[in-house]
């Protein structure tokens, strides 16, 4: 049987119930208690739901990690860029990949 037993523990500290969480990922509350009781086995998008839902990472949902937080180790501006990188147009994208590019590798004169 597949577990996911930090998904009753998530859940319950953020004193939610199996209906709420199954809105906000858009499944069935049915479906979500089967995959926080083991009987079903949720999709990789499911996955990814959950965690950005509980605000954890991927490995620490899973078991695959003690590490709770998702952007442990990054200062509260590194925290702020990477939870919003990926709402950025490919042309904000580009500015910021050239400033990276110019910090790391300045040109020599």
């Amino acid at each position: 049987m597949f577990g996911l037993e930090r998904l009753l523990t998530l859940r319950k500290s953020l004193s939610l119930n199996q209906r709420e969480v199954a809105t906000a990922i858009n499944v069935t509350r049915e479906a979500y208690s089967m995959y926080e009781t083991g009987y079903r086995k949720p999709p990789f998008e499911t996955l990814l739901s959950l965690a950005d839902y509980f605000g954890v990472s991927l490995d620490y949902l899973v078991g695959r990690s003690e590490i709770r937080e998702r952007f442990a180790g990054y200062s509260p501006k590194q925290q702020y860029i990477a939870k919003n990188l990926s709402l950025l147009s490919d042309g904000s994208i580009n500015i910021i990949v050239a400033v990276i590019n110019a910090e790391l590798n300045p040109p020599s004169f």
